[in-house]
């Protein structure tokens, strides 16, 4: 069986009266994700219209990198500050990695 790459993400809702300090963590979150074996890409973003929505996105070259990040020390020391920044539980999203998510799309 081929491995493939996955893409994981989530959704963060900001208090936000402490949406500086999440910003800040999440920032040392998303430098020790990028640091990880078989994270090839990283992305930050806020929801367009609502800055307390936060979206991290993860492409890792394959499942087994993803669950040995999602296993370690790292992950659980990086998430822990988070966790009372937050407004609710985050969102675990998963993408169909495929090859047209890289490809120019011409409508």
């Amino acid at each position: 069986m081929e491995s493939s790459a996955v893409v994981s993400g989530l959704r963060l809702v900001a208090i936000p009266e402490s949406r500086p300090q999440l910003l800040f963590h999440l920032r040392a979150w998303v430098d020790g994700i990028r640091r990880s074996p078989g994270c090839m890409k990283v992305t930050l973003a806020e929801q367009e219209g609502n800055p307390n929505i936060l979206y991290a996105v993860a492409e890792w070259e394959d499942e087994r990198a993803l669950e040995d990040f999602r296993a370690s020390t790292l992950a659980k020391d990086l998430a822990r500050p988070l966790v009372a920044l937050m407004a609710e539980k985050p969102q675990t999203i998963r993408f169909a990695a495929s090859e047209v998510a890289t490809e120019e799309i011409n409508l």
